[in-house]
């Protein structure tokens, strides 16, 4: 049941049925009270979206500056397979040892995972995005309809004190 069809009742209410003792109108209140409560409920959504959106964002720059770190490893490494090839073996700096070779198969492989892993987050992140647009979309729908069926209670609350007043 959308919003429309629960205000609206509320809106079609005449201003002798809206009237406490006390001489306040209850129409309007429960109108009020109806638009607040969407209106939370949007920002309540709009913020899960969001943070869906930053959490999206974080995990495609984690897997690019992994992929990049391993990018400059299997260099490192094609490097240093070049120098065997020469009979230059390289000498670790920090322990004065020759340096161990990873196998660039793996490496490759791991490269190649991860880059799918990137197009896969970023196809992700896209398709995020355009549901968010389409749930903001809705949600400005929403908040129009509310205030449509609110300015129409409102006329109708005013148009009838004016009634009452002649």
């Amino acid at each position: 049941m959308s919003s429309a069809e629960v205000l609206a009742p509320i809106a079609r209410t005449t201003s002798a049925d809206s009237r406490h003792r006390d001489g306040t109108d209850t129409s309007t209140e429960y109108i009020l009270r109806a638009a607040e409560v969407e209106r939370d409920r949007l920002f309540e959504l709009a913020e899960i979206l969001n943070t869906r959106s930053s959490e999206s964002n974080e995990k495609l720059a984690k897997t690019e500056i992994q992929f990049k770190k391993l990018v400059r490893e299997n260099a490192e490494l094609e490097r240093i397979v070049e120098n065997l090839k020469s009979k230059k073996i390289p000498k670790c700096e920090s322990c004065n040892t020759t340096a161990k070779l990873k196998d660039p198969h793996h490496l490759s492989s791991q490269l190649d995972i991860l880059g799918d892993e990137i197009s896969v987050l970023k196809a992700h992140i896209s398709a995020s995005q355009e549901e968010r647009q389409q749930d903001l979309a809705k949600y400005k729908n929403m908040l129009s309809s509310a205030r449509e069926i609110f300015l129409v209670g409102l006329k109708e609350v005013t148009a009838a004190a004016h009634q009452n007043k002649k």
